[in-house]
């Protein structure tokens, strides 16, 4: 009997210890599926690191929560409780679900092991910055870095407050931030992936020795060929850039001889051609692109060899059919081309600009084609002829937009100059004479001809002192802060307005009218006082006097269309009444009343009613502003 029991408790103790090792083996298959899971997302997020969290990253993720969350319900007593919460923070943290991250990092702080109170500190930090508490972010985690770091890497504390500064534009103190984040890391792979991002920061800013060292030590320390094949292209890159041709061609040359850096020989190519335009060596350029062409058929690198091509068919011959032939050929040749975008945008140019000479120019001579080569020449010599010249409107509207293609498209501004004076000399009294004076003053500018270009400024500015043009002359020259007569008086007015001194406001408004008949302040003006005298002031002679003046000056605008519908309205009620079809016992209206009943009624015509800017301070804690005729 005393046997058999034994036997049983034997057998209870086995069936215990069976039951506690299985539920061990449960939450600890569990809790272990939820590190593969984060490690597989770990891995992807990190080869994505400049790009939004791929879908299948967010799904592992996602199932690391999943478990983490089987564990901390399910086994409450185990030991996986805080490294679960770790797990399930970071994976929240990385998903951007922040406030389930904060909670699950402010639960892991309660732990008594240094290192995961490190954690949560540094996890808390990062959120307190997602969250928009960006000093203060940066304040914990600088503190950190002052602490004897146990289970935080002051590599990875360099990262983050890299990706801060990066937020803040600030690009110095995260280069800074990625220079000591390199020197502390001891893994080599990381060090390379660092100094990847650090080499393409610097490249952006023209930083090209820090640049060039950071490059170097992403061919060192990367084991990702792609970002060593990068770095050797960008470092040829950079010695082009800063003058370096022959040690730039050297490295290339030594490149294309060496079958390991078969998939860069394409690009490798084209930065030879770069480096032969730059020595004015355009025959071997040249010979070179088309070389390339037949080479490499079909690839991007071929699409960019055509668009090249494209440009110095503009820049060097001037023929624009050639050049539309090629940008074409690089449209086709691959569609997943960097240059696709700008090369239909070129053919669009060339073809406005073939268009618009049609308009301006009258004599046909002007256009050779060879149509066996579809080749066409425009001659510039022969477009300065005063007899082949349009002279009407659409013609000075195409001939601006000659002068700008020019420009600021074929990079051809000694034409566009050319240009411009045909314009200024044809079209004086066109409403495009600002804008034409306002691109002479820029081209020149640009030509460093400063004497020229001051002395157009000059005349935009006092000429034109209402215009755009002019207020964008007066800012390049420092005096934006200055206002004309005119903006001032109108401003003036307009504070007037407010403070209710209705007829003083108006008085502004006359002296501007009075002395100006081209601004939109003066249209402006022109069209408050007629509208002020229609409804408010109920005077109809004055309300027709600047209705008139509207329609006289600036018969295209919106303004000028309405101020024509009152003004036969007001003339119809102005003429006398035929006093032989009124009965004596009539009762007569007065013009006043006659008018605001009018306008009451009215609902035939949208009449704007012309309004001042508003004012800045006009919100709830609205302050009077300062009468302008006070001292």
């Amino acid at each position: 009997m005393k046997k058999n029991i034994q036997t049983k408790s034997i057998i209870n103790v086995l069936l215990l210890g069976i039951l506690f090792l299985n539920i061990s083996c449960v939450y600890y298959n569990t809790f272990y599926n939820a590190k593969k899971y984060f490690r597989d997302a770990e891995k992807v997020r990190l080869a994505n690191e400049d790009r939004s969290l791929p879908a299948n990253a967010q799904t592992s993720y996602a199932k690391v929560i999943d478990k983490c969350e089987l564990v901390l319900e399910k086994y409450p007593e185990s030991e996986y409780v805080f490294s679960a919460l770790h797990l399930s923070g970071q994976s929240h943290y990385h998903r951007e679900e922040y406030n389930s991250a904060e909670l699950k990092m402010n639960q892991l702080a309660l732990s008594q092991e240094v290192n995961y109170k490190q954690q949560s500190e540094f996890w808390l930090a990062l959120i307190k910055w997602k969250k928009g508490k960006t000093q203060s972010a940066i304040d914990k985690l600088n503190l950190l870095l002052n602490e004897d770091l146990i289970s935080v890497t002051p590599t990875l504390i360099h990262l983050y407050l890299a990706d801060i500064y990066i937020e803040l534009k600030n690009v110095e103190k995260a280069l800074e931030h990625l220079e000591t984040a390199a020197e502390n890391s001891f893994d080599s792979q990381e060090k390379g992936r660092i100094y990847q991002r650090l080499s393409e920061l610097a490249f952006k800013r023209k930083e090209y020795d820090r640049a060039l060292n950071a490059y170097n030590q992403v061919i060192k320390n990367s084991l990702v060929k792609k970002l060593k094949l990068d770095a050797h292209l960008q470092t040829a890159k950079i010695y082009r850039l800063t003058g370096n041709y022959e040690t730039a061609v050297k490295k290339i040359k030594s490149l294309l001889v060496d079958e390991e850096f078969r998939e860069l020989f394409g690009a490798l190519e084209l930065e030879l051609v770069r480096i032969y335009d730059l020595k004015n060596e355009s025959e071997t350029a040249v010979e070179r692109l088309q070389s390339i062409i037949k080479d490499y058929s079909s690839t991007e690198v071929a699409a960019e060899a055509y668009f090249m091509l494209g440009l110095k068919s503009i820049s060097i011959f001037w023929n624009l059919e050639s050049a539309k032939e090629y940008f074409e050929k690089s449209n086709k040749e691959n569609r997943k081309s960097p240059v696709l975008k700008e090369s239909q945008e070129m053919i669009k140019y060339i073809d406005q600009y073939l268009s618009a000479v049609k308009v301006v120019f009258t004599n046909n001579d002007s256009i050779s084609q060879d149509n066996d080569s579809l080749k066409t020449r425009i001659s510039n010599k022969k477009l300065t002829k005063d007899n082949l010249i349009n002279r009407s409107d659409e013609s000075a509207i195409k001939l601006l937009r000659l002068a700008e293609l020019e420009a600021f498209q074929f990079n051809k501004p000694d034409s566009a100059l050319r240009k411009v004076d045909m314009f200024l000399k044809y079209f004086p009294t066109h409403e495009l004479y600002p804008k034409v004076i306002y691109m002479d003053y820029f081209l020149q500018y640009e030509k460093g001809d400063s004497i020229i270009a001051d002395s157009i400024a000059k005349i935009l500015t006092t000429k034109f002192p209402d215009t755009e043009y002019a207020d964008a002359v007066r800012k390049n020259l420092g005096l934006d802060k200055e206002l004309s007569k005119q903006q001032e008086n109108f401003r003036k007015a307009e504070t007037l307005w407010y403070l209710n001194k209705r007829e003083s406001a108006l008085d502004s408004l006359r002296s501007i009218v009075y002395s100006d008949t081209s601004s939109d302040h003066a249209l402006i003006s022109g069209y408050f006082l007629g509208y002020q005298y229609d409804y408010t002031v109920l005077n109809p002679d004055s309300a027709l006097k600047y209705y008139t003046w509207v329609s006289s000056y600036f018969p295209d605008s919106e303004q000028a269309s309405q101020s024509k519908i009152r003004m036969n309205q007001i003339k119809l009620m102005l003429t006398p009444p035929d006093t032989n079809k009124l009965d004596i016992d009539s009762s007569f209206t007065k013009v006043g009343d006659t008018l605001k009943l009018e306008a009451e009624l009215n609902d035939t015509t949208n009449i704007i009613s012309p309004k001042f800017t508003e004012p800045k301070n006009d919100s709830l804690k609205f302050k009077i502003p300062k009468d302008p005729n006070e001292n």
